[in-house]
């Protein structure tokens, strides 16, 4: 059983356009990985697609298989591209802002919480023209954005009601 304490970002090294979907889970059902309850082999949770499409292909309690050592009581998310070539579309980030928000908020994870392959591991992976701390700014704008919606509603509603 797979308790989250930790969401743990990649990218997939793949600069192709084309959706990588199929291709990463031909090549991790090559490497043995394990069929998820979804069906998919993919090692990762979730990919996000460069149209900011994102797709589930593992059951949060699942065991993922997205970096060794460090896949019992985490999340992996993966993007597709090579950010050590190219940087990621807006699409990708605005879907991981909103998933790392849902997923923190769910398991109650901070911006400390969240880190990138590289991290403890010898691997460039989520590239080198993103810094360690990108995806948890990612997710901390997100998070701002929501409370300023959600101040500014309070405000309206407060001024209605005093009204």
């Amino acid at each position: 059983m797979n308790i989250p304490k930790k969401i743990i970002v990649h990218h997939s090294g793949d600069s192709s356009p084309i959706d990588q979907l199929s291709k990463i889970n031909r090549y991790h059902e090559q490497r043995g990985f394990d069929r998820s309850e979804l069906g998919f082999f993919v090692g990762y949770h979730y990919l996000i697609n460069k149209l900011g499409i994102v797709t589930r292909t593992k059951y949060d309690h699942e065991i993922g298989c997205h970096d060794a050592g460090e896949n019992i009581n985490s999340l992996g998310v993966c993007l597709e591209g090579d950010f050590s070539l190219e940087l990621p579309t807006e699409e990708q980030e605005k879907a991981l802002g909103g998933l790392l928000c849902d997923l923190c908020r769910k398991y109650r994870l901070t911006a400390l919480d969240i880190e990138p392959h590289r991290i403890r591991d010898d691997t460039e992976c989520y590239g080198t023209l993103l810094s360690d701390d990108w995806a948890s700014k990612i997710y901390l704008k997100f998070e701002l954005d929501y409370l300023r919606k959600f101040l500014t509603w309070c405000q309206i509603n407060l001024q209605h009601f005093l009204k």
